[in-house]
């Protein structure tokens, strides 16, 4: 299940309706982000880098969730790895010897 969001002109609250999600659904950024829950910003800008399978059609990004699902499902990459490992060798605490 996913939802969709109904914009409302007469009220300032967003409306969701749940609809049945097919298998080969094409998401835009904004439900690709929900779907790997980050934010639009960060699909955009690892879609745009190469970094996440998806397709731009004229201005505008779309993605297969199934492909998605495989992406996720693949692990890690060496993108991942070396930025963890930086992450990881950055907050260790030196060792302090005593006098």
């Amino acid at each position: 299940m996913y939802f969709k969001v109904l914009k409302s002109c007469s009220s300032p609250f967003i409306w969701l309706q749940l609809l049945p999600m097919r298998e080969d659904d094409v998401l835009t950024s904004a439900e690709a982000a929900a779907f790997l829950r980050v934010g639009n910003r960060t699909v955009l800008d690892e879609a745009k880098r190469g970094r996440l399978p998806g397709r731009r059609v004229g201005k505008e990004w779309r993605f297969s969730r199934r492909v998605l699902e495989q992406w996720l499902a693949s692990g890690p990459d060496d993108y991942d790895m070396e930025r963890y490992k930086r992450k990881v060798s950055s907050k260790e605490i030196p060792e302090t010897h005593p006098s």
